[in-house]
């Protein structure tokens, strides 16, 4: 597969060793478009799907998110260069471009199987709202407010559920509040 450095997808991908189905990334191929795949990781609270160019020879499968935490702490270091190849066979994974040749176990534990992760994507018509935020203002934002355990957004959508004006921001009852201001989707 090819995969672009900017794609963080071992991050989405479960830590807690109770729930070892979650600790791997699944690699199979788009449905819709030949030639493409995606990797999909989720912890239980997030879910991440990232698209990547399908290589000759590759087998879709399960890959352990510290097999692809490896490999792609060995990717050149520019943010948005070219796609980076990486090798995926059925027991192991490596970069091509690895001048030591580091090879990594992708196998996950016996008889793991990843979840059917497409029962919790909501579907188009199930969306009502459309919201465009800025992820590293909303994090600047829970910072300012000390806002540790999450935050809740209240934002008024127009006619078409569209969200064009500000959006308010509430951490726990202890934080502070704030406000993000409106940005076009």
């Amino acid at each position: 597969m090819f995969v672009e450095k900017r794609f963080q997808i071992d991050r989405a991908a479960c830590t807690d060793e109770t729930r070892y189905m979650l600790m791997n990334i699944n690699y199979e191929a788009d449905p819709v478009m030949p030639g493409r795949g995606m990797l999909v990781a989720t912890n239980g609270k997030i879910l991440a799907a990232v698209p990547v160019d399908v290589q000759e020879g590759d087998v879709f499968g399960l890959i352990r998110a510290t097999a692809y935490a490896a490999i792609r702490g060995k990717m050149r270091h520019e943010r948005h260069g070219p796609p980076h190849p990486v090798v995926v066979e059925k027991d192991r994974i490596f970069l091509t471009t690895d001048r030591l040749g580091a090879k990594y176990d992708r196998r996950p534990d016996e008889g793991t199987k990843f979840p059917d992760w497409r029962l919790i994507v909501p579907k188009e018509e199930e969306q009502t709202v459309m919201l465009s935020l800025n992820p590293t203002l909303l994090m600047d934002l829970a910072r300012a407010i000390g806002a540790q355990d999450g935050v809740t957004l209240k934002m008024k959508p127009d006619e078409k559920g569209v969200v064009l004006g500000a959006v308010s921001v509430k951490g726990d009852a202890k934080d502070g509040f704030g406000v993000l201001m409106p940005r076009r989707p």
